[in-house]
């Protein structure tokens, strides 16, 4: 008797509890959510930082037209590709001053919170460095260029030798920029960039007489104007080369 009372209670209990857990269950939602860690966590020693997020599934960047849309703390960009330069790689730096360098992107770049983004030293001798004896800036009016990916180096004055081979390199700390590197010669008077200065540097010059405020390599006494003062630099260095690479 007492065997039968329980079943009896038993099966009376289930009854009652199962309508109840599926009226609760029809109840539950688990929304859409992400796991981030509440931003950049960094620890420091000496010269060396290590920075962190916990979880972030949502990173990346995505783009259409002219907008952008950057997701999560460690979204990163595509580095930027280097896709000429003027001078060419193996080129000539033909001014007796105000050289120029013209390094172009495939995206519009920024230059480097602190430091210089290239790094020039000598080919033969690393430890000749001159890097900070040029003016860095992205100057689309001056380079043609509207889209803001092109970076201007201009040289300072008269400091480079002639006759000298300069490694050029992307400094390290410009880190939205793929690396690069390429080598120049300085060779005063190559108005025509053959690596040899020859009367077809006057017909350059001569074909652009007059012209102001320009960069063009056949302004070759760097003043900014084409003018007949920069035949005497053809003239007085008539025959020679671009040296041998060291």
């Amino acid at each position: 008797m007492k065997r039968i009372t329980r079943f009896r209670m038993i099966v009376s209990l289930v009854s009652v509890i199962l309508p109840a857990s599926a009226v609760a269950a029809a109840e539950y939602t688990i929304d859409w959510h992400t796991v981030d860690g509440g931003g950049r966590m960094s620890s420091t020693g000496g010269d060396l930082e290590l920075s962190g997020t916990i979880g972030q599934p949502d990173a990346g960047v995505m783009s259409g037209g002219d907008l952008e849309l950057v997701g999560g703390f460690w979204a990163l960009r595509p580095a930027l590709v280097l896709v000429s330069t003027e001078p060419p790689a193996d080129g000539t730096l033909p001014k007796t001053q105000n050289n120029i360098i013209v390094c172009t992107f495939d995206a519009p770049i920024t230059l480097p919170s602190s430091g210089d983004p290239l790094a020039i030293t000598e080919l033969a001798d690393p430890n000749s460095n001159v890097t900070s004896s040029f003016t860095y800036s992205v100057d689309p009016n001056d380079t043609g260029d509207p889209t803001g990916a092109t970076l201007k180096a201009t040289e300072n004055g008269a400091v480079l030798p002639d006759l000298t081979w300069y490694h050029v390199t992307s400094a390290p700390g410009w880190t939205t920029v793929t690396p690069f590197a390429f080598d120049l010669c300085t060779l005063r008077g190559d108005a025509y960039i053959s690596g040899r200065v020859t009367t077809s540097d006057y017909s350059m010059i001569k074909a652009h007489l007059g012209e102001r405020d320009t960069d063009a390599r056949y302004d070759l006494n760097g003043s900014g104007r084409v003018t007949v003062a920069d035949y005497s630099v053809v003239k007085a260095n008539l025959g020679h080369r671009a040296p041998a690479k060291p």
